[in-house]
């Protein structure tokens, strides 16, 4: 008996792509051109726009992957307790090396003035560096006013509105609620996203009390603790522990440690998270020179094909798609780097040092010679049929060359599955038997565009079918 199988479409790139979606890609046309170009997940940065421009875009995402038939991961980003300054008529300010730049606790007329939150206008003495937008514009503090503080430029830069400001080698301690502000749970509760994304998490303490948030909502989706500052590294492996997923903020990051050090930061988080099974991000840059040119450099290239050599499961365009003049040419660059380097990948190299790190449990065991065997046969696909997705979160956890089809009868698991590397996920009906999951395997290819070269498909489930639980069944059927 062959079940309906919905949400499926042709096997891409296995690394995911994140899109940041901002006034260059806000409208439908547009949103559905990202999507049949690479697109797995879209995110909402709530550090920017209105909460009802934020409910249109997601609204649009939710009637475009309907119509589509296709899963499509909705990220909220939430603002956490970064500062941000604010522009006359938020308006952006160019600024040439050496401008006078007045920096006070409100907006004035003079369109060199910037209003900054009074936590940091209050720590600011003089000499300070004071970081704006990542870095892209740096003042230094020359004489401190009652009423402001008047800065010199260090270098020539656009200062846009809500662009994020930090005084160099200085941690402010902030108060909590600037982090965990009601709205955005509101919004969350509203909205319910797949992913939540959130930034400046220092400790597990950060983590748990979100948590803690996010369930009295009834919210279960994924949660992404953003490593971006000194502590967060630090105390990477408890965030990692009490985390769903994290994502490295290269930008953040770059202000709060060492430049040279981000690189050997970023393969670390990768490993660690690829050890326990977790997705990872990373973020920040991947693509920055597109924002205003049609190609990329060859540096930033030779960055994305590195960090999905690393084992990212995810690759994220921010401003590249956000507000950038060539987000469309931005993803497909992205994808088209992504499904050369996946073909390079050393499948086997992978397998033999994740055999050291298998864990004492029969799913984990599944789930590894999964994706062995069907190396070893050249399968052409893993069919995992999965309740709550964990099923083919585990197989994902192997990096199996062949593709792996996640089948589940919830919309839910679905979309939640976008994030998760190597993974294409699909809604089929409730299966009652195990011969309707056999059934199901060998038909597969009616309902998914697969490369057929062996007709081979390794099948992996738990028993009893239909019950969330363990992994213990795999079998290898011809199709």
């Amino acid at each position: 008996m062959l079940y309906n199988v919905h949400m499926l479409k042709s096997i891409n790139t296995k690394t995911k792509i994140v899109c940041t979606i901002g006034p260059s890609t806000n409208k439908r046309e547009i949103l559905e051109c990202l999507i049949n170009n690479g697109m797995n997940v879209a995110r909402i940065n709530l550090s920017h726009g209105e909460i009802n421009t934020h409910k249109n875009i997601i609204s649009k995402i939710k009637s475009i992957r309907t119509s589509l038939d296709v899963p499509i991961g909705i990220m909220i980003d939430l603002p956490g307790s970064k500062l941000r300054l604010k522009t006359y008529q938020e308006n952006s300010l160019t600024v040439a090396n050496n401008q006078t730049v007045y920096l006070s606790n409100k907006l004035t007329t003079n369109i060199n003035n910037l209003e900054i939150p009074h936590k940091i206008y209050q720590h600011i003495l003089i000499g300070d560096h004071l970081i704006i937008a990542d870095g892209l514009v740096n003042l230094i503090a020359e004489k401190i006013l009652p009423d402001k503080v008047i800065c010199k430029s260090l270098n020539s830069g656009e200062i846009s509105h809500r662009k994020s400001i930090y005084i160099k080698d200085k941690e402010i301690d902030l108060d909590p609620n600037i982090k965990f502000q009601q709205k955005w749970f509101e919004f969350i509760a509203d909205m319910k996203p797949d992913f939540v994304a959130v930034s400046m998490v220092n400790t597990k303490k950060d983590i748990l009390l979100l948590k803690k948030e996010l369930n009295k909502l009834g919210w279960n989706g994924i949660l992404i603790s953003k490593i971006e500052t000194k502590q967060s590294i630090l105390n990477l492996d408890e965030i990692l522990q009490f985390s769903n997923g994290v994502m490295v903020a290269r930008g953040d990051m770059g202000l709060h440690i060492p430049i040279e050090e981000v690189p050997i930061v970023q393969k670390n988080i990768i490993t660690k998270s690829n050890k326990l099974g977790i997705p990872v991000i990373t973020a920040t840059q991947m693509l920055e020179s597109m924002i205003y040119s049609p190609i990329p450099t060859r540096a930033e290239v030779t960055d994305i094909a590195n960090a999905i050599l690393d084992g990212t499961d995810a690759i994220m365009l921010s401003g590249e798609t956000a507000i950038g003049k060539f987000p469309m040419e931005a993803v497909k660059m992205m994808s088209k780097v992504a499904n050369v380097t996946e073909q390079k990948i050393n499948y086997q190299g992978i397998l033999s040092q994740k055999l050291n790190q298998l864990e004492n449990a029969v799913d984990d065991s599944i789930a590894y010679n999964a994706s062995h065997s069907s190396l070893q046969i050249n399968a052409d696909v893993i069919l995992a049929f999965t309740e709550s997705g964990a099923t083919a979160m585990r197989v994902s956890k192997y990096r199996p060359k062949s593709p792996i089809i996640a089948l589940t009868n919830s919309k839910e698991i679905v979309n939640k599955l976008t994030l998760f590397w190597g993974i294409n996920a699909g809604l089929s009906e409730k299966l009652n038997s195990v011969d309707d999951f056999f059934s199901l395997g060998e038909n597969i290819g009616e309902k998914f565009i697969v490369d057929w070269k062996s007709n081979l498909i390794v099948l992996i489930a738990g028993l009893p079918i239909g019950v969330s639980g363990e992994t213990n069944l795999l079998r290898i059927i011809k199709k």
